[in-house]
């Protein structure tokens, strides 16, 4: 008999009216018992027994399972939790009044919040036994593991309750200062003395450190932000200057100064171009990883406790399986904690507090949107230029924040003050900066601003530096812009320059005017001295051959100025006039023949055929199979998911699908498809052959995330999951009769990838066990299946040099590996697959950003694409060792390609499921466009963009 329910008079009426309803709804399906439910729901009978209890409103995931197994209307369902969760959820303070609050958001965690500060003592106590034996440490860790927070609430009250004395800063654009100041407040040696100290000789700063400790004991510098170091720094010696000085403090012998470093992961490859800083990091490192579970539920609940307050149990769990295994989670965790005790309930973090904040993932970019939307128009213009200043684009390495001296913007402070109050900026006195890079990484917003005007802030950034150059240098006119760059820099950027940038621009401007007008006087004497003396052209002739010549290359210098400025250009009409793009790519091709030209003209001829598909019309990007001949787009708002016939430009819808939130999966013959429900991991196995009648054939047992499927789709790959969202083990499945399942044995936990006909497998293993450590070895292991259904070790090779490598992937025909790095460099690398199993190396290809970078190669092994945050690059690999960057497509993110499609042309689909073809034989380009009659310049748009440049025919040869 089932167990009868409590009473729910102690409950609030909404939620005391929702549980009563999901008691009804279970009376009405027979009153199963709980236990007989969560076979059903696929949740455990707990669970569902408490989601009808009446003490708390259950997650949406929950209620919609619990409807489900009852038989009910999960539609109406999920109205009546929103509209109760709108009711509970009021929050308890004003959303701006923090200074009570337990989390700290996007900050990092200060000297002030180590009361606060959990989860990371064991990390600390490993920091403080490595400082025993090294007097020189490194932290290294992804941006948002929490490298700083370690540092400043961890590190440094263990050491001043130690009686350690310390200095702590970070070295923006000019190290030497920052530390001259540090060391002054502590030191009583003037800032300005020990400034010009330490840049007469870096050996300075061991000698000040030990006149300031004359009783021999140890001063501790903490340098947070190291990575700054390589990123505003922009003077090669100071930069130089800096490194060897605290290298060398820490490693003399009679010193009295000890140094930690925080340094970002992906600045690794930086450190190792100093020969002093790769011998103070031999041995001294500290690695900042993921949070283990225990550590993350410490971090979740403890600081609550300190407030009197209280994490719901539901929630603790769901943070655990959301944050477990990701090392840059923690600010965006952080951030969802303090929105979520915004809205807690009484003394408690709620899940639906939670979910109104916009969760882990969302919650940032919920911010950031609705403190973006809270602007005025002008006000959001500002908005747009500041956050874009705020960034420093990455040059082989993620973009990172940037800190702003206040005197280089024009923006209002009460725009500041609002942006700040919402914690996406941090007020110094006389600077300002993103409060965290998780910003950059998390708000959709700041992503496509960047993305779209990438070369435009590299063009602004220069102009800002140029401009302190300027006026550092008493507004030398030595110094101001001049030809083409101050032609680009006048185009380009418009409105969006400051008052001292425009008072550069304009003061350039006028020494241009000055200079071309004094040009004009000379040019004039030189025609009247030619005239005076043209009676003496034969004696002179070989001046004048020489003069012709110069004349020449000058003039070929200039054309290749202006066709080099004009193909820059070419990528902003892509999207806005693809037949004007088309006219300047062919005239800046015919002006001069260049790879930058090149490029121009086949990206102009790919925009102008660009076709809109059916389903361009769909509000999200669609999963393709391995040959794009079927896609799924998702479930969004009302309109269901869809299954799609694809072919070329045209798609037909044939089904619709009962999906909300899944990972898919479609076998390269277009006949198997698997889905993974994002929240429960329940893997659905569905027959497709007949598209138009797809039919729900069998599920996998347990939880189950799925990573890769064979290519007739009758094996699988996957990963076990845990309940907390732990990833226990890879599992493999022979799918041939869907109803039943099977799994196979493997030979090894560590499996990364399956070759696509299912009968080999490639592993990664490190020849030490965990902690990793940078300068282990790594290997790569090669199984087959053999005849009798056991796996054999084919091949074991040792990775080499570069770092430790996180992903390889085998290529739609087996033939080739592809392998991401971890740390050292944005380096990804292609490795060929021999029969036997052996690998060699193929080519190494630079992605420009670590981390973010996805690669994949056509079928025929000719050709890779990296998709780099919107940048689209395809290179030619068909030689080994040897890959030559064929072309770059920026602002469109390809999101499916297919194999070659013949005669040298690829195809690939945009971010909004448009479908490119890029036609790569430059020659054959011009000549079909060339076709068209209507492809040359007016006289004005010639003089708008080659100016100087006398006209010509774009299709003369």
């Amino acid at each position: 008999m089932a167990r009868p329910e409590r009473p729910l008079d102690s409950a609030p009426a909404e939620l005391a009216d929702f549980a009563a309803g999901l008691r009804e709804l279970r009376r009405t399906a027979g009153n199963a018992p709980y236990r007989k439910l969560s076979q059903r729901a696929h949740y455990s009978a707990t669970a569902l027994s408490e989601a009808a209890g009446g003490r708390q409103l259950p997650s949406l995931a929950v209620t919609l399972a619990y409807v489900t197994a009852c038989g009910g209307d999960p539609d109406e369902w999920q109205a009546k939790w929103e509209g109760v969760s709108r009711v509970l959820e009021t929050p308890t303070e004003s959303p701006d009044d923090t200074a009570t609050a337990p989390y700290v958001g996007l900050s990092a965690f200060g000297v002030d919040d180590a009361d606060l500060f959990f989860g990371r003592e064991g990390l600390v106590d490993e920091l403080e036994a490595k400082m025993a034996r090294k007097r020189f440490v490194a932290v290294f860790g992804a941006s948002g593991a929490g490298k700083t927070s370690l540092l400043r609430a961890g590190l440094l009250p263990r050491l001043v309750d130690g009686g350690a004395r310390t200095v702590l800063f970070t070295p923006g654009r000019h190290p030497w200062e920052e530390c001259a100041v540090q060391l002054a407040r502590l030191t009583g040696v003037p800032a300005p003395q020990a400034h010009a100290d330490l840049v007469a000789d870096p050996r300075n700063l061991h000698r000040i450190v030990r006149q300031a400790n004359p009783d021999q004991s140890d001063l501790v510098v903490v340098v947070d932000q190291f990575e700054e170091v390589f990123t505003l720094c922009d003077d090669p010696d100071e930069r130089r200057g800096f490194i060897t000085a605290i290298c060398d403090a820490s490693n003399t012998d009679t010193s009295g100064c000890r140094v930690v470093i925080g340094v970002r992961a992906d600045f690794y490859a930086h450190c190792t171009q100093y020969p002093e800083l790769v011998a103070a990091l031999t041995d001294a490192h500290v690695a900042v990883g993921p949070m283990t579970t225990d550590e993350l539920r410490q971090a979740i609940v403890q600081p609550a406790i300190r407030s009197h307050g209280i994490v719901e149990g539901a929630l603790v769990a769901e943070l655990i399986a959301q944050a477990t295994g990701h090392t840059a989670v923690l600010p965006l965790l952080s951030h969802a904690l303090l929105e979520s005790w915004r809205r807690r309930r009484g003394n408690t973090i709620t899940v639906s507090g939670y979910e109104a904040a916009g969760g882990i993932r969302g919650a940032l970019a919920q911010t950031a949107e609705n403190s973006f939307l809270s602007l005025d128009p002008d006000q959001r213009h500002a908005a747009k230029q500041l956050f874009l200043r705020l960034v420093a684009l990455g040059q082989g390495t993620e973009d990172t924040k940037r800190r702003v001296p206040r005197r280089e913007l024009d923006v209002a402070d009460d725009l500041l003050d609002r942006l700040a109050a919402a914690r996406l900026i941090t007020l110094d006195h006389d600077s300002v900066e993103l409060t965290h890079e998780a910003v950059i990484r998390s708000w959709p917003r700041l992503r496509d601003w960047i993305a779209e005007d990438r070369d435009l802030l590299r063009i602004h950034r220069q102009l800002t530096d140029a401009t302190d150059v300027w006026e550092a240098h008493g507004r030398d006119p030595d110094t101001l812009y001049s030809g083409s760059r101050l032609i680009r820099a006048q185009e380009s950027l418009g409105d969006v320059v400051t008052t001292r940038e425009r008072a550069f621009l304009d003061a350039s401007t006028a020494g241009e005017l000055s200079r071309q007008v004094a040009d004009r006087r000379r040019t004039r004497r030189l025609k009247q001295l030619v005239a005076m003396l043209s009676v003496l052209v034969l004696l002179f002739a070989g001046a004048v051959v020489v003069a012709v010549n110069a004349e020449r290359e000058a003039a070929r210098q200039r054309n290749t100025a202006l066709a080099l400025k004009a193909a820059g250009e070419v990528a902003d009409m892509l999207d806005g006039d693809p037949a004007k793009a088309v006219k300047v790519a062919l005239a800046a091709r015919a002006l001069a023949t260049t790879p930058e030209t090149a490029e121009a003209l086949v990206n102009a001829n790919a925009a102008i055929g660009q076709q809109s598909t059916t389903l361009s019309s769909s509000y999200s990007p669609a999963t393709f199979s391995p040959h794009a001949d079927i896609a799924v787009t998702p479930k969004n708002g009302d309109t269901p998911a869809m299954l799609w016939s694809v072919s070329g430009e045209s798609a037909a819808r044939t089904a619709y699908l009962d999906l909300d939130d899944a990972l898919v999966r479609i076998s390269a013959d277009a006949k198997v498809m698997l889905t993974c429900d994002r929240k429960t991991y329940r893997t659905d196995i569905w027959d497709i052959s007949d598209p138009g009648n797809p039919r729900k054939a069998g599920t996998l047992p347990g939880r189950q995330d799925v990573q890769a499927l064979s290519e007739n789709g009758r094996t699988a790959l996957t990963t076990e999951v845990e309940e907390s969202g732990r990833e226990i083990k890879p599992m493999m499945w022979d799918l041939t009769d869907f109803e039943n399942p099977k799994q196979l044995a493997l030979p090894t936990t560590h499996l990364t990838s399956m070759r696509p006909d299912g009968r080999g497998l490639v592993t990664l293993r490190l020849s030490v066990n965990e902690p990793i450590d940078w300068t282990s070895s790594q290997f790569i292991d090669m199984w087959s299946l053999t005849a009798d259904g056991q796996w054999s070790l084919q091949n074991s090779a040792e990775m080499g040099e570069g770092g430790l490598t996180y992903t390889t992937e085998y290529d739609g025909n087996g033939h080739f590996l592809t392998e991401q790095n971890l740390l050292a460099s944005p380096r990804m690398r292609v490795w060929q697959v021999h029969d036997d199993g052996s690998i060699e190396k193929w080519v190494d290809i630079d992605t420009e950003s670590p981390g973010q970078a996805e690669l994949q190669l056509t079928d025929d092994g000719h050709y890779a694409f990296t998709d780099n945050a919107g940048m689209l690059r395809i290179w030619n690999i068909e030689k080994q060792l040897e890959p030559r960057l064929v072309t770059t497509v920026r602002g469109h993110g390809a999101l499916a390609m297919i194999p070659l499609v013949h005669d040298n042309t690829l195809r690939f689909y945009d971010s909004r499921m448009g479908m490119w073809q890029l036609d790569l034989d430059v020659d054959r380009v011009m000549s079909r466009l060339c076709q068209d009659k209507g492809q040359e310049l007016t006289p004005a748009e010639w003089t708008q963009y080659f100016p100087g440049a006398p006209q010509r025919s774009s299709c003369s040869r």
